[in-house]
């Protein structure tokens, strides 16, 4: 019997990144049916890139999450698994974890993209619940940074 997790995974290719946390797959269905499909990342939250000034230094943060999972995600095999394979708060948009296959961290195979986002600095993690001003996730995603850092250099 499969699990509810392998029940709703799909191969997807990248359609759009629309910011560090919200992407646009085209969703493999099998038998020859595709989808193209808005994915929030399950369990973290990016910088803002819409409702905050583009010269604001959160928009600036956002921009650089947006551009890394789209430096992530081109041109590489995904898979995303959807949570209970319904639409959350967001409307039409589902929760996923994404997964992506290549060479990232010294290492070849699949790496999942909220946690790299962790890993990195780019994202906090967000479970739902009301969201921290700018400045104190800025000083999580800085904390987390670092102390992947400190592993790293740990296993050197």
């Amino acid at each position: 019997m499969l699990s509810d997790r392998e029940l709703y995974a799909y191969k997807a290719s990248l359609s759009k990144v629309k910011d560090g946390d919200t992407i646009v797959l085209d969703i493999n269905l099998g038998f020859s049916l595709s989808q193209e499909t808005e994915i929030r990342l399950y369990g973290v939250d990016t910088p803002e890139v819409y409702s905050v000034k583009k010269d604001s230094e959160e928009y600036s943060f956002g921009a650089k999450a947006k551009s890394r999972v789209v430096a992530l995600l081109t041109h590489n095999p995904l898979y995303v698994f959807t949570i209970k394979d319904r639409t959350g708060k967001y409307g039409g948009t589902y929760l996923g974890e994404i997964w992506f296959e290549t060479y990232y961290e010294g290492k070849e195979g699949w790496h999942n993209l909220s946690e790299v986002l962790l890993q990195e600095g780019l994202a906090v993690e967000y479970h739902g619940k009301k969201k921290k001003s700018w400045p104190e996730r800025k000083a999580i995603q800085e904390a987390n940074r670092l102390a992947w850092e400190q592993r790293a250099d740990k296993d050197e």
